[in-house]
């Protein structure tokens, strides 16, 4: 979908980007989460989204160890 909207815009045939895009929404979004089950506070089982940047951390590290 993503090469179909960036060839379209390319060419500036944007009535041809509307479908993928839409297409694309209709998917939905990636949220991580993660939840803590332990504790014996009701909040601790409730799900805590990850912040953008830990996920780019890690992906630095994950990067830096492979090499």
């Amino acid at each position: 979908m993503g090469e179909q909207m960036d060839k379209a815009s390319a060419e500036h045939r944007y009535e041809d980007w509307d479908k993928p895009n839409a297409e694309q929404d209709a998917l939905g979004a990636f949220e991580p989460a993660m939840t803590h089950s332990f504790g014996i506070d009701p909040q601790d089982g409730r799900p805590v989204m990850f912040h953008s940047q830990m996920i780019c951390d890690l992906a630095t590290v994950v990067d830096i160890g492979e090499s």
